[in-house]
């Protein structure tokens, strides 16, 4: 009965640390493939999507009612600028640190005018000093940011798409 007991001990120790590896590097894992094939191409540069359905795999888990646009940005050295017209719909803009986490979100009900400017910092950004826009500070110098927009019936699609045309993300030093 004794080493029955220990090889379930053992499973049941291995299962938990292999369990623990996974929770712990499996997001970096994915923003380190983001990295590796769409923000070496692309640092501080919009990508638009076009419009998403259930066979698409450029955004994870897509919802066929959203308009999609994302930037690798890269702070390291200078702040990164986002700017954007904002619409009358619903309209967010999320950011992720180099591990996946999410730690801010600004969205339509945040911004009172029709565009919105951002400054997103790193931790190594130079000090700089602001009179617009939002500062939002990142805790790492590599990421990305995912603006999203609403379709609806898809009556606004052209709307939409003239959207994406205005939004920028370039570093402030350019």
């Amino acid at each position: 009965m004794r080493p029955l007991l220990n090889k379930i001990f053992i499973l049941l120790f291995l299962g938990t640390i292999l369990h623990l590896a996974f929770i712990i590097y499996y997001p970096t894992f994915k923003m380190w493939k983001f990295d590796r094939d769409i923000a070496s191409t692309s640092v501080n540069k919009i990508i638009h999507s076009d419009k998403v359905d259930s066979n698409s795999r450029t955004v994870i888990r897509p919802s066929p009612d959203l308009l999609y646009s994302v930037c690798a940005y890269d702070a390291s050295y200078s702040p990164v600028v986002i700017t954007s017209d904002v619409l009358n719909t619903y309209w967010a803009m999320s950011f992720y640190a180099s591990n996946s986490d999410n730690y801010a979100i600004i969205n339509d009900m945040d911004i009172n005018s029709d565009n919105v400017k951002v400054y997103l910092f790193g931790p190594n950004s130079k000090p700089t000093k602001i009179n617009d826009g939002y500062a939002i500070f990142s805790p790492s110098n590599k990421g990305a940011v995912l603006i999203r927009r609403f379709l609806g019936n898809e009556s606004n699609i052209d709307e939409l798409y003239k959207n994406q045309e205005t939004l920028t993300c370039d570093t402030l030093d350019n």
